[in-house]
């Protein structure tokens, strides 16, 4: 199972891999899951499903030898209630995959927006803001596993560089990482000032050469102990 599958690349791609086994791809976007059956239709793959589901409503039992997720887990807060869900869905020996962004401090979306917020004096309408993404640290994400069943544990923690030839192309990436929820809380002059300044503190980063950002991500692999699925 992938979680998330988007528009369905990867989950193809696996489904090319399992010749012999069957691969279902979720995702909660319809128009994203409508391309993804498209896709698959185009290219006559057969041992393959999609199904417009969101990752909090998954409800499998003992159906997958994997489950893999690509960049898509960390928009679930209710991490524990995904990890049983994923536990439950696994047979007997089964394994996980799961990568995904942290949203931390250090994130340049997080650290721009921080600064932003700051130098335009917009504390007030963050006070009773709900962080949307899920951001665990190392220990404690292992900790979570350990606790749920899943044994032979491996999560690494890894920074990507990632290189924009401009500021603009930067904020491209950054609205698909999730800089429109920052605007949720302010009224619409207000949000309009949020992403001027947030340009502006970009266009100062920026060099000859572009810009320059380093991202954090932590990769999970784990099998599921037989002995405690289905409790």
């Amino acid at each position: 199972m992938d979680i998330g599958c988007g528009t369905g690349n990867l989950t193809l791609k696996m489904a090319g891999i399992v010749n012999n086994g069957y691969v279902t791809g979720i995702d909660s976007s319809p128009s994203m899951i409508k391309k993804a059956k498209g896709m698959a239709e185009s290219i006559l793959v057969k041992n393959i499903q999609f199904l417009v589901m969101d990752a909090g409503d998954i409800n499998f039992n003992r159906q997958f030898d994997m489950v893999f997720s690509n960049s898509a887990i960390h928009w679930i807060k209710e991490s524990e209630k995904l990890l049983k869900s994923i536990r439950a869905a696994l047979k007997q020996r089964g394994h996980i995959g799961l990568q995904f962004p942290l949203l931390n401090s250090s994130h340049p979306l997080i650290s721009i927006a921080s600064k932003v917020i700051e130098s335009l004096k917009l504390e007030d309408y963050y006070n009773s803001w709900d962080f949307p993404w899920f951001v665990p640290a190392l220990e404690e994400y292992y900790a979570l596993l350990s606790n749920l069943g899943f044994k032979d544990i491996n999560i690494q923690q890894i920074e990507n560089t990632f290189k924009f030839r401009s500021a603009a192309a930067a904020l491209d990436f950054l609205d698909s990482v999730g800089l429109v929820l920052f605007l949720e809380p302010l009224p619409s002059e207000r949000k309009i000032l949020f992403r001027e300044e947030f340009m502006k503190t970009l266009k100062n980063l920026t060099s000859k050469n572009g810009l320059e950002f380093t991202f954090q991500r932590l990769f999970v692999f784990a099998n599921a102990d037989e002995r405690a699925i289905g409790k």
